[in-house]
């Protein structure tokens, strides 16, 4: 079901409030929270697992900005948290430049509000349609792709197939400046009929696709669109940029950072 058709009722657990929460957010509310539970109740260390893929994304960016990168454009942004890409981009760049991307009204709204400010950008968009993305005048009046861009993708691509998604990071890479780097993060099952069970619970709580994709499908995506991989392949993001961290045998936040040549 498109984001943008959603209903706004506060009763239905809602994907990025149920985020939100196992994160240790206040954007949430009872449902969220009682479905949160429930997921962690199946899934061993679920929270966890979702804040290792925040804490990646961030110090992407610090590793990123500590590279001279000075733009970011954040792919299915959802819910402010602090501290925000901005806020992390800018500790290392002042005055870096954010654009946020998500098609979600509830995220949009909190998001029109609280992001707003010189060189910050809140784009209404479907990272599953990177051509309308980029056209966007206003993403264009924060995002310069002569010069070198962190795109990051916390998340997002679990929202999609790994078809989808491959075309999605293909799509966004090949816009790219050199030396731009692009940020991916995807909580992975190796148990392939736990995967189903836990995406069925979850599209028939909040009418949204949640896809486990594994290490090798991400590092195909790296590849597929021209970008070389820190620490070789992608892996569990939990000790990123240092060696990879074992991954549990039930599930792991896995991901990478691809540079462009």
């Amino acid at each position: 079901m498109p984001a943008a058709s959603m209903s706004l009722d506060m009763t239905v657990p809602h994907p990025a409030r149920i985020y939100d929460y196992l994160t240790g957010g206040r954007n949430n509310f009872a449902a969220d929270r009682d479905f949160g539970d429930q997921l962690a109740a199946e899934v061993p260390g679920l929270r966890a697992l979702a804040r290792d893929g925040r804490g990646f994304i961030l110090r992407s960016v610090t590793w990123s900005a500590s590279r001279g990168i000075r733009q970011f454009l954040d792919l299915g942004c959802g819910l402010p948290a602090s501290p925000d890409v901005h806020e992390t981009a800018r500790a290392t760049q002042e005055g870096a430049r954010v654009a946020y991307v998500d098609n979600d009204p509830i995220v949009l709204r909190h998001a029109g509000l609280l992001l707003s400010g010189p060189g910050l950008a809140v784009i209404s968009g479907d990272v599953r349609e990177p051509g309308a993305v980029l056209a966007d005048p206003a993403l264009r009046e924060v995002i310069d792709f002569s010069e070198p861009v962190g795109v990051l993708a916390g998340g997002v691509l679990s929202a999609m197939d790994a078809e989808t998604a491959r075309n999605a990071v293909t799509a966004f890479a090949a816009v790219l400046a050199p030396e731009s780097t692009v940020a991916v993060s995807c909580i992975s099952y190796p148990d392939e009929a736990f995967a189903r069970r836990i995406s069925a619970r979850f599209a028939e709580a909040t009418g949204r696709t949640w896809v486990s994709h594994t290490a090798e499908t991400i590092g195909g995506w790296f590849s597929g669109a021209g970008l070389r991989i820190t620490r070789g392949k992608a892996g569990n993001v939990r000790s990123w940029p240092m060696a990879p961290s074992r991954a549990d045998r039930t599930a792991a936040t896995l991901g990478g950072v691809g540079l462009k040549p």
